[in-house]
């Protein structure tokens, strides 16, 4: 089963007290207009950390000051099966460069993820990273 799954990793990016989210392009094959965070599939020739660490300068032009390594999990959506690495990154400046993967991105607190329209596994990967998101419970008023 484990040479069935696509390996990626995923990086839930930090600065001063805030977390990157980016906005996927309406073009996107996967999860266009979703607010989510740098993905990418880690290349035959590449550790998951190498790859967290282009993918990071890929999508943000930013490289990490510090990066750690969190849970690695398997997941399966609609388009695959997926081994998942992820890593919580830090950078120095909320200055980010975007490729046509998205078409923005926000800086916000944990409680203010989930406001935006994100993908499905968004919570999951940034607890996995070790974050707690803060995602609000659905209340039933009466």
């Amino acid at each position: 089963m484990q040479n069935a799954e696509t390996k990626i990793i995923v990086c839930v990016i930090k600065c001063k007290e805030k977390y990157l989210i980016l906005k996927g392009a309406p073009w996107m094959k996967t999860y266009p207009n979703l607010w989510s965070i740098v993905t990418g599939k880690i290349e035959d020739n590449e550790s998951p950390r190498q790859a967290a660490e282009r993918e990071m300068v890929e999508e943000t032009g930013q490289k990490p000051i510090t990066i750690k390594e969190g849970r690695v999990f398997a997941n399966k959506i609609k388009i695959g099966d997926y081994l998942v690495h992820t890593f919580l990154c830090e950078i120095e400046s909320e200055k980010i460069r975007i490729t046509g993967e998205h078409i923005a991105f926000k800086w916000v607190k944990p409680n203010e993820i989930f406001d935006h329209k994100t993908i499905p596994e968004l919570e999951q990967d940034f607890k996995a990273a070790g974050v707690d998101a803060g995602k609000p419970v659905q209340q039933k008023l009466f």
